[in-house]
């Protein structure tokens, strides 16, 4: 008999679910129950989520799964989400950053 795509898919996320992953970042409940609270926390303020408030809870995630177990990868996609938040919020470097990145000191 030959297996379907769903079943394929179902028989690989079990092994990544209770193989590296759960070694990687705890347990689901452990990993998630802290994921909840930190984005509880982030949505407060919230009225309503844009654009640049998911990469921030992204980034979010992705520090509660480094606070299980630190990793460069995991550093990095904490970078990325920093990077698209900037650029979903459309922020720019102050201006005397700016000043100061052309070489000329601001006085």
């Amino acid at each position: 008999m030959t297996k379907t795509i769903r079943a394929a898919l179902l028989e690989e996320a079990n092994k990544i679910l209770h193989g590296k992953r759960s070694e990687d970042y705890g347990s689901v409940e452990s990993n998630f129950g802290q994921t909840a609270a930190l984005w509880n926390i982030y949505l407060e303020r919230r009225k309503s989520i844009e654009p640049h408030d998911v990469c921030a809870m992204m980034g979010l995630l992705k520090i509660a799964r480094l606070s299980h177990k630190p990793d460069y990868d995991g550093a990095l996609d904490l970078a990325g989400y920093a990077a698209c938040y900037a650029e979903a919020a459309k922020l720019a470097p102050p201006v005397s950053q700016t000043v100061k990145s052309k070489g000329k000191a601001k006085k």
